[in-house]
């Protein structure tokens, strides 16, 4: 017979496991999600497929006896990281809106692009569980169901367009059907199976620049889903390709060189190369796009950037916080005193009034443990 002790474990396990969407309605539970099925929800707790009750702390609800309510808090792994990113949303607000109404039987192919501190897994759930989702009610689209997510691996290989198209049929194809083999034709009647949006995602880096392949990477990308065939059923089909500029960890100071010179200086000419690599990528997401786009609709996000202490704020006072504050029984003045006190170390520490999003979102879900 299983133990209290045990069960409790079990269903703490299943509530870190699940995604969790967040909406605006004040007073209404934090949804609990799997594989894009609602458990359950309700005003205090949600019932766990083991048949055991986890609590959210606050509005009235009590964490089980013996239990300390910052232990057992649970925090929307989302929560810290929807700070800003109000441009992105709104760019591809428009560019929803262009492949509904001109291209609705069209991939969207989306770009999101910036330095590889700034949480793209992170945005990127924010996009499928959250601005998606109130983007499409707010278009009266009638999609009332989990969006799907596929990752489609950037296959390494291939020297030359044609090969790169292979490869990237064979990922999509294990992605999407669950069979390397498949054809376009059989991936796309797949794609019209599904009961609502699908999001693709590919991850690429700068050193993904560095390989023979690298002139033709973002013209092959593009040319592959040019070339797709028009979507079955009126499928919203989303393409994104995450860009991470990644960079070198600066030296400290001339004792670096010193101590250990030959290492420093192969971070040193690493970093510079890459500089250039990510001005180039730039570059190419600004010329290609827009010239070489002609059978679908295709956005390039705004480059996701450092956050300031008014940022973050916002975010404290945004409704979504202001929920999960008043279920949990927080202060928002005092969430509000420890981002300003969190901005002003870390400019003491680095002379920089902005922070990446991973380390926003890092200190964030801290904060909330914590008070």
């Amino acid at each position: 017979m299983t133990q209290p002790q045990d069960l409790r474990s079990r269903e703490l396990r299943e509530a870190n496991v699940v995604s969790q969407g967040i909406e605006r309605n004040e007073g209404q539970a934090i949804g609990q999600v799997r594989d894009g099925e609602v458990v359950s929800i309700g005003r205090d707790s949600f019932r766990c497929s083991s048949g055991g009750v986890i609590y959210l702390i606050g509005s009235g609800s009590t964490a089980p006896p013996g239990r300390d309510a910052r232990s057992e808090r649970l925090i929307p792994p989302l929560l810290p990281y929807l700070a800003d990113r109000n441009d992105q949303e709104y760019v591809l607000k428009q560019a929803v809106q262009e492949k509904l109404t001109q291209n609705p039987t069209r991939p969207l192919l989306c770009f999101i692009h910036g330095d590889e501190n700034q949480a793209h897994d992170a945005f990127l759930d924010r996009l499928c569980q959250v601005s998606l989702p109130r983007l499409l009610k707010s278009l009266s689209v009638g999609l009332d169901v989990a969006v799907k997510t596929r990752h489609i691996v950037w296959p390494s290989g291939g020297k030359h367009p044609q090969q790169l198209h292979e490869r990237l049929r064979t990922e999509l194809a294990n992605a999407i059907a669950d069979d390397s083999l498949a054809s376009i034709e059989y991936v796309n009647q797949t794609l019209a199976d599904f009961p609502g949006p699908v999001v693709m995602h590919t991850h690429l880096n700068t050193e993904d620049w560095e390989r023979p392949n690298s002139k033709t990477l973002l013209p092959a990308l593009i040319d592959f889903w040019q070339n797709w065939p028009d979507l079955l059923g009126g499928r919203l089909v989303l393409v994104c390709a995450c860009i991470g500029y990644q960079r070198e960890q600066h030296w400290n100071g001339f004792g670096e060189w010193i101590l250990r010179p030959f290492s420093t200086l192969r971070r040193f000419l690493k970093c510079r190369r890459y500089r250039k690599l990510n001005g180039k990528i730039r570059t190419q997401l600004k010329t290609l796009v827009p010239t070489q786009c002609t059978r679908l609709t295709a956005v390039v996000l705004p480059e996701l950037e450092d956050l300031t202490q008014s940022h973050v704020q916002d975010w404290a006072r945004s409704d979504d916080t202001a929920t999960f504050i008043k279920r949990a029984e927080l202060e928002k003045e005092r969430l509000l005193g420890e981002i300003q006190r969190m901005f002003e170390e870390w400019e003491k520490q680095t002379a920089s009034d902005k922070m990446s999003m991973r380390e926003v979102g890092d200190r964030l879900a801290g904060f909330l443990k914590q008070l």
